[in-house]
């Protein structure tokens, strides 16, 4: 009953937005709370998240047959758990942007915290929904943990664009990308700063592996702007991943570089 929503989305038209917002004015005040949730869920939503994230109580089954009598909701499935789809994914997006900072980071983390309980055995496979969540509700450490879990998971099973994608939200969430408040909004500390290059290397091999050598390259080089001066270790994988990236790339004078200063750091290495 999960599924993550498109990311950046384009701005609903204001008008639009406010013809959304009326039709939602005129629901009962269960109703508006259960539909302001859903539009958190995204576009496909579980009856049991959705009365978790809504917490409506005895409430919750009023308001949900509302939301579908007024065609706001259409019931996708039944069984084996009601499934529900917005009517249009604009109602969906029109909701969301209403929200408040505050409303959209408390209901994320509601979702985040339930879905990470109700799939305690299967959280490979949630891994990057509980990212998303987690990002939305600014919490950065549980967030790029689960987007990182989600890339390997990704990477493991050959689905190259779906890993990358995750690396690459875990690295945007490390600089503060995602944050709710924007850019800039926390120092990256030590911890932190290890994590993303970790990331960049794993990035950088997922690309590699599929020919991408430029985005290989970008990724090895922004993991080693990132090495702090006493992980030399750190920085020795990234020079000899990158030395491959070279070669593979018919690079040789360029490899041979990258292995050299591979081998200043550690010692001898091997092409």
């Amino acid at each position: 009953g999960w599924r993550l929503g498109r990311g950046n989305v384009s701005r609903v038209p204001e008008a639009l937005e406010r013809l959304v917002r009326s039709r939602a004015d005129r629901l009962s005040p269960a109703s508006r709370e259960a539909i302001v949730a859903a539009s958190v869920l995204g576009e496909e939503v579980g009856r049991s998240a959705l009365g978790a994230v809504s917490e409506l109580g005895a409430e919750f089954d009023d308001a949900l047959a509302e939301l579908v009598s007024a065609g706001l909701l259409t019931e996708a499935r039944s069984q084996p758990e009601p499934l529900y789809r917005f009517r249009h994914a604009l109602i969906r997006e029109a909701t969301y942007h209403g929200l408040l900072r505050s409303q959209r980071r408390q209901l994320h983390a509601r979702a985040a915290w339930d879905l990470e309980a109700r799939a305690p055995d299967r959280l490979e496979e949630v891994a990057a929904v509980l990212g998303h969540h987690f990002a939305a509700a600014g919490e950065d450490d549980r967030a790029v943990h689960y987007l990182e879990m989600a890339g390997d998971h990704a990477a493991r099973a050959f689905a190259n664009e779906e890993a990358i994608a995750s690396y690459r939200q875990a690295l945007a969430v490390t600089d503060g990308e995602l944050a709710p408040g924007g850019p800039g909004q926390e120092a990256v500390g030590p911890a932190r700063s290890d994590i993303a290059v970790e990331l960049c290397e794993k990035l950088a091999s997922v690309l590699l592996l599929i020919d991408r050598f430029g985005e290989a390259r970008a990724a090895a080089l922004a993991g080693l702007a990132r090495v702090r001066p006493e992980n030399a270790q750190q920085a020795a994988r990234l020079q000899y991943l990158l030395g491959i990236i070279e070669f593979q790339d018919r690079r040789f004078d360029a490899a041979l570089a990258a292995h050299d200063a591979a081998q200043e750091l550690i010692g001898p290495v091997g092409l």
